[in-house]
């Protein structure tokens, strides 16, 4: 064997354990976003079940994120930071539709009022500039409510977007189905 023929299968075994471990450094990415899109999964199932657990008359209250107008901020007047926190649900087409930036909420809220109670995120949110961000969009209609879950974590220069619905039914007895019970 040749000095040249020697260089070369150096060479080529060089490329081949360069691709092994490009291929190696890929997969530690993915297996990284989908880490965090199965927390942020998580953190909306939590959300959500908040919601319910809540019910729509308790959420409507002043205490409540809907009901004060300071933190359910209306769609036309909310800052396109927000705006591009709701990745296009943003509920623009519908009357009475607002935002409200679950993360700040639930920093300030009474214990009893927060969404996800038990939820220590201080790492998360960081000020708004930790991994995660949660919002609500609330879409407001006369039989059923529809709260729209989104919870964005950062990707290599982009965000990436995890949304679920709930819908909350009117229980009031003049304008809803009566019934007084928040399903």
């Amino acid at each position: 064997m040749s000095l040249v023929e020697g260089m070369i299968s150096m060479a080529i075994l060089v490329i081949g354990i360069l691709g092994a471990l490009q291929g190696i450094l890929f997969a530690s990415q993915q297996n990284s976003v989908a880490g965090r899109l199965a927390r942020a999964t998580s953190m909306a199932a939590q959300i959500r079940l908040g919601l319910e657990a809540q019910g729509r008359t308790k959420l409507l209250l002043p205490a409540g994120p809907i009901g004060n107008s300071a933190i359910c901020i209306p769609v036309g007047s909310a800052s396109a930071t927000l705006k591009a926190l709701t990745d296009g649900l943003d509920g623009s087409l519908v009357v009475g539709a607002c935002i409200v930036d679950v993360d700040a909420f639930d920093n300030g809220a009474a214990q009893i009022d927060k969404l996800v109670g038990s939820y220590d995120f201080p790492y998360d949110y960081a000020g708004g500039n930790g991994p995660f961000r949660r919002v609500l969009v609330y879409l407001p209609s006369a039989a059923a409510d529809t709260f729209a879950v989104i919870v964005s974590t950062k990707d290599t220069g982009r965000r990436i977007f995890v949304k679920q619905m709930v819908g909350l039914y009117n229980s009031s007895p003049t304008t809803g189905n009566g019934t007084l019970v928040n399903l």
